[in-house]
């Protein structure tokens, strides 16, 4: 995980370096899940299908939507989705350019 991290930041530090003033910022973070059994789904819509499950400690990468949706990437790279409301935010950068996030998890 640790390596995982420094990664991102590096990344995340050429990207901010290479697209500083562009428009489309996001932001992404390290979140960490604050209850058990988190609804991850297919869809930022409390409708939506359930695709999997999160689980209180558990920390991931993702981007914070504006929506109060927060959004990463499953195994697959297919985007899933998770409510804002269940997370601490450990660390966060926000940037600009290509969804970093994708090319991160590939």
């Amino acid at each position: 995980m640790q390596n995982s991290i420094r990664r991102l930041f590096c990344l995340l530090t050429i990207n901010l370096l290479l697209y500083a003033g562009a428009l489309n910022a996001q932001t992404i973070c390290i979140a960490e899940i604050t209850t058990n059994n988190l609804n991850v789904r297919a869809a930022p819509n409390p409708d939506a299908e359930v695709v999997t499950q999160l689980n209180r400690g558990q920390q991931l990468i993702a981007t914070i939507r504006d929506d109060g949706w927060v959004m990463t990437y499953a195994d697959n790279n297919v985007p899933v989705y998770f409510s804002m409301q269940f997370i601490d935010v450990v660390s966060e950068i926000v940037t600009t350019g290509p969804d970093l996030l994708l090319l991160f998890n590939k």
